[in-house]
């Protein structure tokens, strides 16, 4: 929409004409009357007085003094074609998702996005929106954040791509809300969640705060795949399959796949998406349900079983980027050299370990597939060099985790015997709480 002042065209010459032959108080009376004039022109204009009124109905703040021409802001919009754009945008929905639409910043970028959409995606869009990034709970600013971000992100998007992207945030939050009571970490309070906790202490890297808030974080899928957007890593081909997978993929799966987008090497990108379309969505054993277990605390809780009684738990820290990215490499090394089925056989005899020795595990076994493949032409070749070797990647990791155990427990305030220890897998300690209550014992 454009408004306009009724005054002349020529009326800017005729104010120059008269201030080069009148003295400077003249000059002021002057310019303050014609400034009166082009504001009492806008006043009565039929846009404007149109556009006031729908100004006063989507609360767009009026910066405006008085005897002046209408001045506004909506978000980060001041000029007022876009702001009527923006509102345009607005009346192609009912009250409830217009509400919805505003709750995001207006900006450039913003009403770039929206003009690229259709009624049909411009729904889709909010209800995603609404789904995913609810600045009316919890983490509001991270949450407004996040969403302008995206906005940004898909603003340099194609029509194509747009649609693309909100199928895929909105299956993701599905999945995400879906998931999430199962993915409040149940150890790092083991007290809550196990009987008989003797003790339970934090490895020297782990910070309990900081683990709370990794857990937030890692399971928050929406941000995740945000941020693998803004990244550009991915070409828009490669965006394509990444987004078919995330969306056919369970929960646990889709949240490996996004890890290892984001932190793999840039060479490694090609046979990643090799790996996507090979790996069995179905299988037990497949490879990004098994790398999402990198980000989960519980499994970077151990459980040793104590001869004085009960259990004793420690909390390590997750591994960084750059740990993840190692183990991500020999999986990638591993896949391009064998194939999924090998890697999927692998998978079965170590999924089950702690999560801090996988990388050393694949490591050694990339390495003596190198240097001596006649020892893996036979069909049971993996279980063999697993019965030879697994046992003394699990026996030094518990070693070492029971020998900080037994420091820990002779420096606290009260020291504790803890007895002799023994390995346990942690998750099958868990009590499920609500079975419990509805059995009545």
């Amino acid at each position: 929409m454009q408004i306009k002042a009724s005054s002349p065209a020529n009326m800017l010459n005729f104010e120059r004409n008269l201030t080069t032959s009148v003295s400077k108080n003249e000059t002021e009376d002057i310019n303050e009357v014609l400034r009166k004039k082009v504001a009492a022109d806008y006043e009565n204009d039929p846009n404007t007085i149109k556009f006031t009124k729908r100004a006063q109905l989507y609360r767009v703040i009026d910066l405006s003094g008085s005897d002046e021409p209408p001045k506004y802001q909506y978000g980060r919009l001041t000029d007022l074609d876009d702001i009527e754009a923006f509102l345009t945008h607005q009346d192609r929905l009912d009250k409830d998702k217009s509400e919805i639409l505003r709750n995001y910043i207006p900006s450039k970028e913003y009403l770039t996005l929206l003009d690229k959409m259709d009624d049909d995606t411009l729904n889709k869009f909010v209800d995603m929106m609404s789904s995913a990034f609810n600045v009316e709970g919890f983490f509001i600013e991270k949450t407004q954040d996040k969403a302008q971000e995206l906005i940004a992100t898909m603003s340099q998007m194609s029509e194509e791509q747009i649609v693309d992207t909100i199928n895929t945030l909105s299956k993701l939050a599905e999945k995400e809300q879906a998931a999430a009571p199962s993915q409040v970490p149940k150890l790092l309070l083991p007290g809550g969640s196990v009987e008989n906790v003797l003790f339970h202490r934090f490895s020297k890297s782990a910070q309990s705060e900081r683990l709370w808030q990794y857990s937030f974080e890692n399971n928050k899928q929406v941000d995740k795949y945000v941020d693998l957007l803004s990244s550009g890593k991915f070409s828009e081909e490669d965006l394509q399959e990444i987004n078919h997978h995330l969306r056919e993929s369970p929960y646990d799966q889709s949240k490996g796949i996004l890890d290892m987008a984001m932190v793999i090497k840039k060479n490694d990108h090609q046979p990643f998406i090799e790996m996507l379309s090979s790996a069995d969505e179905l299988s037990e054993n497949n490879v990004f349900s098994y790398v999402s277990q990198q980000l989960d605390i519980d499994e970077h809780t151990s459980a040793y079983k104590s001869t004085e009684g009960g259990h004793v738990f420690l909390t390590d820290s997750l591994p960084d980027d750059s740990e993840r990215q190692r183990l991500y490499s020999q999986l990638i090394n591993a896949f391009e050299n064998q194939g999924m089925g090998w890697m999927e056989d692998t998978i079965e005899h170590i999924k089950e370990k702690p999560p801090q020795v996988q990388a050393d595990i694949w490591k050694t076994l990339n390495k003596e597939v190198l240097e001596k493949p006649e020892q893996f032409n036979k069909t049971d070749s993996i279980e063999s060099w697993m019965e030879l070797h697994l046992a003394s990647f699990t026996r030094e990791f518990e070693q070492k985790q029971i020998k900080a155990l037994y420091k820990m427990a002779d420096e606290a305030d009260v020291p504790i015997n803890l007895g002799l220890l023994t390995w346990q897998k942690q998750t099958s300690l868990i009590i499920d709480k609500d079975a419990k209550k509805s059995t009545g014992s």
